[in-house]
């Protein structure tokens, strides 16, 4: 049994599934069942290596078939985070047995690059343009990566490829290569200096000096692309006052690659609509932009709102894909509000840069008062909050409920200047701020755009997640095209 095991695909998986303790099982699981299964054949041998694994036998059922009694051992052992502890058990009992001591060297490796992984600081859309660079085009859709561990999972499976790349190895050096870590860069690029020789893969030093050459100086499109941005002026119209009471608006959309490279998309002022019809509207105009070779994981929507539809759930918009009715904005992009007021007044856009500028001041770690949160809006009494901003030098602020509830509150934050705001809407179940400074941590603030995404990625199919009901203020003023004018009202 043990010899028609392809080892690769069993050893790929026993460290990994040590760091997603409730992830179900697995195929790696079944081939791993097998091996201990022809190796201890009676309960008793099956309940002495569980124990000294650390398991409870009481929660265990004992078969008089091992593969029944293996299932049921490693089972618990997934769960209890124990699965390494029984191959390490095996391998020192068998150390004549060269799978499994080749099993466990291997086990050992993919906890070191999950661990690295881990640490590069890469965001789900940055590391997986990564993934789909390193794994062979023919597998992309047949091996999707929700996950760094489904991607090194995935990744360990293939061999060396017919152009002499091993797609682990060349994922692993791409993440060395894009992450800004660089003790991080430097134990990735060892790691792929040691790991042919502990693995015994099918891969020279040489060649592996010539990989490494061929990124650094190629960074070919499959390589981590650089981000765009979709602007879209939502606009009340103005030209018909008879038309205010109907909640009547235009847009504007620009596609935004630099401030030398716009493209505009979409500009009628003569043709308003309601704003139940932007999402069908937006959802035509993406197209186009996704044919100029944008893909979703680039892209960040930005919506220019008047400040009483700041707090509107824009992620929740759903796509209008006939493909998909369900799929809703907040899943396939970056989604941020910009203040439509901010931008048509010259005071608001100075005070706006000036902040800017401050938050982007640590680009690594921001101080610690760079971020505010707020939980308890309604103490706060006329230019309080003002001054506080003024004082303490505050760029971002978090919000544990809309902040339009204290209207002068929310234009006070405007006025100072506070070009990024974080504020959880309405939700049924009681979210506590220590709950959120949890999942919005200081050293991620200046990726706020992509950590919001990857919360709303968390929170699908569950209702009342946070990640379901954040809404992030992100006014980088810097970026405004000419093409964007702004009609001020009558």
């Amino acid at each position: 049994m043990i010899g028609v095991i392809g080892l690769e695909a069993v050893s790929s998986f026993v460290a990994l599934i040590e760091v997603i303790p409730h992830m179900s099982w697995s195929t790696h699981l079944t081939n791993l069942r097998h091996i201990l299964a022809s190796l201890y054949l009676t309960p008793q041998d099956a309940n002495r290596v569980a124990v000294q694994a650390g398991l409870d036998p009481r929660f265990i059922a004992f078969d008089d078939k091992a593969i029944n009694t293996w299932h049921n051992v490693l089972s618990e052992a997934h769960k209890r985070n124990k699965v390494a502890a029984i191959v390490d058990i095996a391998g020192q009992e068998y150390p004549e047995n060269e799978l499994l001591a080749e099993l466990f060297q291997a086990s050992q490796n993919a906890v070191d690059i999950l661990w690295l992984a881990n640490q590069t600081g890469l965001q789900i859309e940055e590391w997986h343009e990564l993934y789909i660079a390193s794994i062979p085009s023919i597998a992309v859709k047949k091996r999707p990566a929700h996950t760094l561990e489904d991607a090194l999972d995935n990744l360990w499976d293939f061999s060396l490829q017919s152009d002499g790349t091993l797609p682990i190895l060349m994922f692993a050096e791409r993440l060395a290569y894009h992450t800004t870590d660089k003790p991080t860069a430097r134990r990735l690029r060892q790691w792929v200096n040691e790991a042919p020789a502990k693995l015994n893969l099918a891969i020279s030093q040489p060649r592996i000096q010539q990989l490494r050459a061929e990124l650094k100086t190629t960074r070919d499109s499959k390589d981590l692309p650089e981000s765009a941005s979709l602007l879209v002026l939502i606009n009340p119209h103005w030209n018909n006052p008879n038309r205010r009471s109907n909640k009547r608006f235009t847009i504007k959309v620009v596609l935004w690659k630099s401030q030398d490279d716009t493209h505009p998309l979409y500009d009628d002022d003569k043709l308003d609509m309601a704003f139940n019809e932007i999402p069908g509207k937006l959802y035509r105009i993406l197209q186009d932009a996704l044919k100029q070779g944008i893909t979703p994981n680039q892209l960040t929507i930005e919506c220019f709102l008047p400040t009483d539809l700041l707090t509107y759930p824009i992620d929740q918009w759903k796509l209008t894909d006939p493909r998909d009715p369900e799929m809703r904005y907040g899943l396939t992009y970056r989604i941020v509000v910009r203040s439509l007021e901010r931008m048509q007044d010259i005071s608001y856009q100075t005070a706006c840069k000036e902040r800017w500028e401050m938050f982007w001041c640590h680009p690594v770690t921001p101080v610690v008062n760079h971020l505010k949160w707020i939980s308890d809006c309604h103490k706060y009494k006329p230019n309080d909050l003002y001054s506080q901003v003024e004082l303490e030098g505050i760029t971002c602020v978090g919000l544990t409920s809309p902040p339009t509830q204290v209207k002068f509150m929310f234009y006070e934050l405007l006025l100072a200047g506070i070009p990024v705001m974080l504020w959880l809407r309405p939700c049924k179940e009681v979210i506590s701020l220590e709950m959120l400074q949890s999942m919005i941590p200081h050293e991620k603030l200046h990726k706020l755009p992509h950590l919001v995404r990857e919360l709303q990625l968390q929170a699908t199919n569950q209702t009342n997640h946070p990640g379901n009901h954040l809404t992030l203020l992100w006014d980088d003023p810097t970026r405004v095209p000419v093409e964007l004018t702004f009609q001020q009202p009558q």
